[in-house]
């Protein structure tokens, strides 16, 4: 028994000791699988992260090399930068007109930018203006630089800007790129992007995600003006977060949290590594498993212009392998501890070669991108679906054949030659190739090369992927096309007209032989393009195209200079007389009825002629000549054709110099009004005054107003002046009726533009109450010829100043084309008997009797009458008395006056003492 007592006592510190090694090699294991576990995570996560960062990187980086092509071929064309180069000095009336002219030219670029998801694209001045907005084209001239690092980068260090911003009212990806002009700067453009832009590409490279997109909380709320806010609503995942809000805008539906990410957000949200790494703005990614189901959300932090993290692009994507790698690796453990700790370790490892090994496989396999590998000696040994898809050949056929199998004759032999020194030197090459499917056919692809070599640095093999780029290459062509041709017409645009007008010019002075130059303009193309639409008018110019190549020679040159302007260039004519016969075909063709939808519309052209070398020997004389013998060609009386003489261009520049001195009268306050008196018929007491623009010029005295007059309409001046004349006439007679000259009516004349502004009836109200006038103060006048040019529309806008409740008149009745059926829908109250009817009325029976039928046909319509031009005692007499007429103006009463001086006749007609 005394022996035993030692072995009793030993006994449980062999078994304590077994338990602490089991414990101890329990913790061992445990560690190392903890160890092997975080580290399986962490190459899980940095692959998702390299993946997110890559697909981005190439996303931003495509988009940004089809905007640079763009802006090459599309957008900053020659007729662009001249409309930039023109903008910089302009006044406001020139920007709005530059602004049309620019919006017109890049409208169809920008219908097409939105298709591709373009929802920024404006142009700015140096100055810190913006010049045009297209998706907001009424506001313009605002100042971003304060609100916007990227455009004051552009603007003052004059360099491209591509990274995301927060705007005032939204974020997006901008690029922002200066327009410089031969070393001058002319201003920048943006073409900007939104996340659900760039998501629809991630979600092209990464299958099966889900993308969300976050905004700094801060930053929103420092730059989003507080209208805008409403866009946005706070994140679940951070409180330092925001996403737009899909709820107030629609279009972003796909960039805010899905319902999974909401699910998920909880989690996310307690998790004290996200929450902080999030607020240092960091990159991560984080393994999940929600309800057996293993994800893996990434966080690409985004930053900003200027370097700073202000935003998370989010991807969630489903991650099977988690869930099974968590039972793997707790198996492992179970059995290591059950059995061998190096078995299981064996075990673990080769399991996990196992899915490396199926991965690659895998990868191989299911790559959108062909793979084709060879031997050291360049025998192909294996490919993979992609390539049979793509090529056409299976392994069988091509099985340790040299790939030249595959080569086309369309890739120069250089090409290859440079493709082997560069394998040989980097080990590796990409670049375009031209190769040949098995039925033939030839396509380009997109190619990258890699050598595989041993420890012993031998090549062992040749890997080759590549892509299909044929849908690539037929874009860059049809952005090569558009470059120089129009988009409405298919003919040359003013880019192509002229290089191909100076390789003519080239090839006519080598051989001795003549050019024709012919600027075509299409006669009242505006009143139909206003009138019926843009559509219409764009089916009408497309008609006016088709009909010019069809009556020129295919060596001809027909091109669209912009808007409703063709030129024509005709190679080598015969003669003279062979030009003006096909201009005369031309005129001809172009003046037939036009049927577009159920409309038959009738214009005509006027046609200006320039020979070379008669009328210039360059391209910019040509044209410019030509486009002088046009504007001719309008003064004739539109409808027919003008060759260019020296002096039209005497006769042009006079023209131009009296149009920019117009400007300068309206900037300067060199016009003013005349007022001429109006009585009444009966009592011969002053009732009114008919306001009259007069301007005298400060060299060359008075300018006649049917001379300015319609130099104004062509310039796109007539609404500013007739704004200013409604607002002077109106002050004045505020101003008479403060001095206790009550009764009286103000008469105005509109213009055919001012009939047309969709703003007269506004401005008239404004008007009426900015000096507190009663709508039967003032009366408009519209000529007959006025009227009856549009007379739907005519009546439509008449109507609505009568709803107003101002008089309407029509002036110079009886001088135009007018029709009684429309006259008597026209909601007018007074007829103005032209003067050219009262002329001699007291001895010509004819005006007597015109005057006559004119004043009774007013009267049965239940209008009052209006005589002008009565200059002597008979007229009025035989007018008021034996006519009935109404009210009488002319010399008899007085002649048009200045304010001062017909503030004096008042005076003296109404026996006022001052």
């Amino acid at each position: 028994m005394m022996n035993g007592t030692p072995l009793k006592n030993a006994l449980p510190r062999i078994r304590f000791w077994e338990l602490l090694t089991l414990l101890l090699l329990a913790a061992v294991v445990s560690g190392y699988f903890y160890h092997q576990y975080q580290t399986q995570q962490r190459r899980h996560t940095q692959h998702h992260i390299e993946a997110l960062e890559v697909a981005y990187r190439s996303t931003l980086q495509t988009y940004r090399l089809d905007i640079v092509t763009r802006l090459r071929y599309q957008i900053l064309q020659p007729d662009i930068l001249a409309l930039m180069a023109q903008a910089q000095d302009a006044s406001e009336a020139e920007l709005a007109v530059l602004r049309g002219q620019l919006y017109r030219q890049l409208k169809s670029v920008y219908e097409e930018l939105q298709g591709l998801g373009l929802y920024q694209f404006q142009f700015h001045l140096p100055d810190d203006r913006v010049l045009l907005r297209f998706h907001l084209p009424h506001e313009v001239g605002d100042a971003l630089y304060a609100l916007r690092p990227s455009l004051y980068i552009a603007n003052t260090q004059q360099r491209p800007v591509s990274g995301f911003e927060i705007g005032r009212t939204r974020s997006g990806f901008r690029n922002v790129y200066p327009i410089m002009d031969q070393g001058r700067h002319l201003g920048s453009v943006e073409l900007s992007h939104p996340f659900e832009h760039l998501q629809t590409h991630l979600q092209h490279l990464l299958n099966d995600s889900e993308y969300t997109f976050l905004l700094d909380r801060r930053a929103v709320l420092q730059r989003i003006e507080p209208p805008y806010l409403e866009k946005y609503a706070p994140s679940a995942l951070h409180p330092g977060y925001m996403h737009e809000n899909p709820a107030i805008t629609r279009l972003l539906r796909h960039a805010s949290p899905t319902p999974l990410i909401h699910a998920l957000a909880p989690s996310l949200r307690q998790n004290p590594d996200i929450q902080r790494q999030m607020h240092a703005g960091q990159t991560f990614a984080v393994p999940l498993i929600h309800h057996g189901q293993g994800y893996t959300v990434t966080f690409l932090a985004i930053s900003d212009i200027s370097g700073y993290p202000i935003a998370y692009v989010v991807r969630l994507a489903e991650s099977p392998e988690l869930p099974a790698q968590r039972d793997a690796l707790l198996l492992q453990y179970v059995l290591a501890l059950a059995l061998l700790l190096g078995l299981a370790l064996a075990i673990h490892h080769l399991r996990r070669q196992q899915q490396r090994l199926r991965l690659y496989a895998q990868i191989f396999q299911h790559s959108g991108e062909a793979i084709l590998v060879t031997d050291r000696d360049n025998r192909i040994i294996d490919i993979n679906p992609a390539f049979t898809h793509l090529t056409g050949y299976e392994l069988d056929e091509i099985r340790y054949q040299n790939p030249r199998l595959l080569k086309s004759q369309h890739t120069h032999p250089q090409i290859y030659q440079n493709l082997w020194e560069t394998l040989k030197q980097t080990g590796h090459w990409q670049g375009e190739l031209w190769d040949r499917r098995k039925d033939g056919s030839v396509y380009p692809k997109w190619v990258s090369i890699s050598v595989i070599r041993d420890e012993g640095h031998a090549i062992t093999h040749h890997i080759a992927s590549f892509i299909d780029i044929s849908e690539r290459k037929a874009a860059e062509a049809h952005i090569e096309r558009l470059a120089h041709h129009d988009a409405l017409t298919g003919l040359f645009n003013r880019y192509s007209l002229e290089s191909r007008l100076e390789q003519a010019l080239f090839s006519a002075k080598r051989e001795y032989h003549t050019l024709a130059v012919l600027f075509i303009d299409m006669d009242r193309f505006k009143l139909i393009n206003d009138t019926l639409g843009h559509s219409v008018g764009d089916c009408l110019l497309q008609d006016v195209a088709r009909r010019l190549l069809q009556n020129v020679r295919e060596s001809d040159i027909v091109a669209r200079q912009g808007g409703d302007e063709f030129v024509v260039v005709l190679i080598n004519p015969d003669s003279t007389h062979g030009v003006t016969l096909i201009a005369h075909k031309i005129l001809k063709s172009l003046a037939h009825t036009y049927t577009i939808e159920e409309h038959s519309l009738h214009t005509s052209p006027s046609i200006g002629v320039a020979m070379y070398p008669h009328d210039g020997d360059t391209v910019d004389t040509l044209l410019k000549n030509a486009d002088t013998a046009m504007y001719h060609a309008k003064e004739q009386g539109r409808n027919n054709i003008q060759f260019f003489a020296e002096e039209m261009t005497q006769q042009a520049n006079e023209r131009m110099a009296l149009e920019r001195d117009l400007r300068q009268a309206l900037a300067k306050q060199q016009l003013s009004l005349r007022y001429q008196p109006q009585v009444k018929a009966d009592t011969q007491k002053v009732c009114g005054f008919e306001a009259l623009l007069r301007w005298e010029h400060p060299e060359k005295g008075f300018i006649p107003p049917d001379r300015f007059i319609a130099l104004a309409e062509e310039a796109g001046l007539i609404e500013d002046m007739g704004a200013w004349v409604l607002e002077e006439a109106c002050a004045q007679l505020s101003r008479w009726q403060t001095q206790g000259f009550h009764g009286l009516r103000m008469a105005i004349n509109l213009s055919a533009y001012q009939l047309r502004s969709p703003r007269l009836v506004e401005q008239v109200q404004q008007c009426l109450q900015r000096y507190a006038l009663s709508a039967e103060d003032l009366e408009l006048e519209v000529t007959e010829s006025v009227a009856m040019e549009s007379p739907e529309q005519a009546i439509e806008q008449l109507r609505a100043l009568r709803d107003v409740g101002v008089r309407l008149a029509i002036d110079d009745f009886g001088t135009g084309y007018s029709s009684l059926a429309y006259l008597k829908h026209l909601p007018i109250q007074t007829l103005k008997l032209d003067r050219s009817f009262v002329h001699n009325i007291e001895n010509d029976s004819n005006n007597a009797a015109i005057s006559a039928a004119t004043v009774a046909l007013a009267h049965t319509l239940g209008l009052e009458v209006v005589a002008e031009g009565v200059e002597n005692p008979a007229q009025r007499d035989l007018l008021a008395h034996e006519h009935g007429c109404d009210y009488l103006q002319g010399y008899l009463f007085g002649k048009p006056e200045t304010v001062a001086q017909a503030t004096v006749y008042l005076q003296q007609a109404l026996g006022i003492r001052t």
